[in-house]
């Protein structure tokens, strides 16, 4: 079975946060948690900056993409983007200078997870990030631990899991006080050695992440 296709945060569409003046926030809440790129240097003088991609979907960046900065909170709606030798240029709406530019300088961008399902449709056995998340770690019925994120090194992800102080069976609601041990973080490479399938939860099932040969790699 190949395994199935991750994508970054994904709304990191791009990673995947205008103007310096009062601006209507009713619409900026904790939802906007997707994280698509970050800002980088500014370049010129008419308010462009280097935007740092962070996201399998860089389609989703596009000219009247509104994204949000938290650090202050603020909104952000795309003016232009375009490729440039091997970076990226981004513009925003009412930033017309160099020095409203470098007010943005490492902003980090964010967008929202019903922006990104509805922006970046996925094909079958594909996952974004954020679904993996969360998810169990079980192997032939024993919880390994959980995701608590993901890190892409090279061209392989690799799960990040946070290994439960008491390892315990899948079904059992009571774990053996035998079985208890140190919490400790530990990487899965999201390959077919390791990964066998991921079932994503719902309001029916708690969903999880089913492994083989993984619990070799917490001992």
């Amino acid at each position: 079975m190949d395994t199935t296709t991750l994508y970054d945060s994904t709304a990191k569409s791009p990673e995947k946060h205008t103007q310096q003046l009062p601006q209507d926030k009713s619409h900026i809440t904790q939802s906007h948690t997707i994280e698509v790129g970050k800002l980088g240097r500014a370049v010129g003088l008419k308010g462009a900056l280097v935007f740092h991609l962070m996201s399998d979907f860089a389609e989703f960046i596009q000219a009247g993409t509104m994204l949000v900065a938290h650090k202050p909170s603020r909104t952000l709606i795309v003016k232009s983007i375009t490729k440039r030798h091997s970076s990226m240029l981004i513009t925003f709406e009412g930033v017309d200078s160099r020095e409203k530019a470098q007010e943005l300088v490492n902003m980090r961008l964010f967008t929202s997870e019903q922006e990104t399902r509805a922006k970046c449709p996925l094909k079958k056995d594909e996952f974004f990030y954020f679904d993996i998340i969360g998810l169990a770690v079980i192997e032939a019925g024993e919880v390994l631990g959980k995701v608590i994120d993901i890190e892409r090194i090279g061209t392989t992800d690799y799960l990040l899991i946070k290994q439960d102080s008491q390892a315990q069976s899948h079904t059992s609601t009571k774990p053996s006080k035998a079985t208890k041990k140190k919490s400790k973080i530990f990487y899965i490479p999201y390959i077919d050695t390791y990964v066998l399938t991921i079932t994503l939860a719902s309001p029916t099932q708690s969903g999880g992440v089913f492994t083989q040969n993984a619990k070799s790699l917490c001992e």
